[in-house]
């Protein structure tokens, strides 16, 4: 499962990764590098122009007295929680990075030579008018499998920022 992901990344680094319209969003972008489910977040998706926008979301979906912060893709199509979101209401995260945690509880972060595109399910809030955003897991590759079985579902470059889900989801990853 993925708890936590980094994006060092300056505002100028974004723009030019994921093609963003270059204006900043509010508030202003400060890179991070331990980034934790229900800290607002960064969310990239295509705007009615079709440029790709950039837009802060709360990670985790409040489900009664727990925060739903991951989807497995295996259960996407199944759980009506995520129908309408499955329709319209993708997106992506832009990382470079993230943390599993090995059974021992030792953490260990995972980075790639090209920033990462995490897929993620844009959802609204019943308490609040604010998005929330859960992102996808997939099984593991086999840099990440022997550390964890879970990880996020990485896009291609081809896949953002259409952000369709195929079986194509896997990065060359290092520890």
């Amino acid at each position: 499962m993925c708890g936590r992901y980094s994006l060092g990344l300056s505002w100028e680094q974004l723009v030019e990764s994921w093609h963003l319209a270059s204006w900043p969003v509010e508030p202003h972008w400060t890179p991070r590098w331990n980034i934790a489910p229900g800290q607002d977040i960064l969310a990239l998706g295509p705007s009615k122009e079709g440029e790709t926008k950039a837009a802060w979301v709360r990670w985790g979906y409040p489900l009664g007295n727990r925060l739903l912060i991951n989807a497995r893709c295996e259960s996407l199509t199944t759980k009506p929680l995520f129908h309408e979101a499955m329709k319209s209401q993708r997106t992506v995260i832009p990382a470079d990075g993230f943390y599993e945690w090995a059974p021992d509880r030792r953490a260990f972060r995972f980075t790639a030579q090209v920033p990462l595109s995490i897929a993620g399910l844009l959802l609204r809030s019943r308490q609040e008018p604010i998005w929330r955003v859960v992102l996808i897991t997939c099984p593991a590759n086999r840099w990440v499998g022997d550390i964890h079985d879970r990880m996020p579902w990485l896009l291609t470059p081809e896949q953002v920022p259409v952000v369709p889900f195929s079986t194509a989801n896997y990065a060359r990853l290092r520890v």
